[in-house]
């Protein structure tokens, strides 16, 4: 679990738990989540080394899970797009093809792709994202005739932007609801209360739209979904933040201190100069072990192991 939370990352995603991928971003490594972002959404407006002039470059900021890096919908979209075609990351482009007057076919856009995320890795995060229109903060917005589709929802902090970002076997589609000249709180404004909308996040208007775009482009589009993911090469573990959650070890117990009786006091014990029983249980005497170390900063190798435990061993917040 992480802490607000006890349960897995699958429904983490599916519930959109902002604490928890906070956490989970720093237990991976925020420099491997930069290189991860550059590597899967890579388009001509966003690219490592670009010139800050253009654009500031994505840092490795402890609230980068939460929107510390401003993103645009075009980027969302490209990484989306990496996802549901298992792995393989195309750069967004405009044209398709040129011909001339005479029907003669002078160019045609053809872009192999970058396996930028391992396939394996893709099928299980497109298996983990379809539980958010299942049954997660996007639920009610599922495609027509139940059109295999996965997404995940985004809410920024006191509802300033809200996104939706999701995928299907033939488009990837990125909903951004915002003000954009400022952040601007989309709490109880008129037009969305009379709507039914108080506060707006990803799961209403933008997962909505999604939903409405999805289901008008797709009409006629055959079913596509995608392949299960492979079965998990090692069992579930506990992921630990180093540094921040220790493990825990009791090592004994220290009876709990009675207070002494006055043999002379009046009292309804047998023998007035023992200690009456304590109903207190012995307190346990425990150690705290630190968990292994953060991942390097200059590490971005997406196999690094990651800083885990059993689940069978009893982790807590080190303070």
């Amino acid at each position: 679990g992480i802490q607000g939370f006890v349960g897995n990352l699958r429904d983490m995603t599916a519930r959109s738990v902002n604490c928890g991928f906070a956490r989970l971003s720093q237990v991976v490594g925020l420099n491997r989540v930069v290189d991860t972002v550059y590597r899967t959404a890579s388009s001509p407006y966003l690219y490592r080394g670009q010139p800050a002039s253009e654009r500031l470059p994505i840092e490795p900021f402890i609230s980068f899970a939460t929107g510390a890096n401003e993103m645009s919908t075009l980027d969302m979209a490209s990484g989306i797009q990496t996802i549901a075609n298992e792995g393989l990351h195309r750069e967004a482009y405009y044209v398709e093809f040129i011909d001339d007057a005479a029907g003669n076919r002078l160019y045609t856009h053809f872009d192999p792709g970058v396996q930028a995320l391992d396939r394996d890795v893709a099928l299980e995060t497109i298996d983990i994202m379809k539980g958010t229109l299942t049954y997660g903060t996007a639920r009610r917005s599922g495609l027509e005739e139940g059109r295999p589709a996965f997404g995940k929802t985004g809410t920024q902090q006191d509802n300033t932007n809200a996104w939706f970002a999701g995928g299907t076997g033939q488009l990837s589609t990125a909903v951004w609801v915002g003000d954009p000249d400022a952040y601007t709180a989309m709490v109880s404004i008129p037009a969305f209360v009379e709507a039914g909308v108080p506060r707006v996040q990803g799961g209403t208007f933008p997962a909505q739209i999604w939903k409405a775009f999805n289901d008008a482009a797709l009409v006629g589009e055959p079913f596509e979904d995608w392949e299960g993911p492979p079965p998990p090469e090692r069992p579930n573990a506990r992921l630990v933040l180093p540094g921040n959650e220790c493990e825990i070890t009791v090592v004994g117990f220290e009876e709990p201190e009675v207070e002494e009786v006055d043999p002379l006091a009046p009292t309804t014990t047998l023998d007035p100069a023992q200690p009456p029983p304590s109903t207190e249980p012995p307190v346990p005497i425990t150690v705290r072990d630190t968990l292994g170390t953060t991942v390097p900063a200059d590490v971005v190798d997406p196999t690094y192991p990651l800083p885990s435990v059993e689940l069978t061993r009893n982790v807590q917040p080190c303070f």
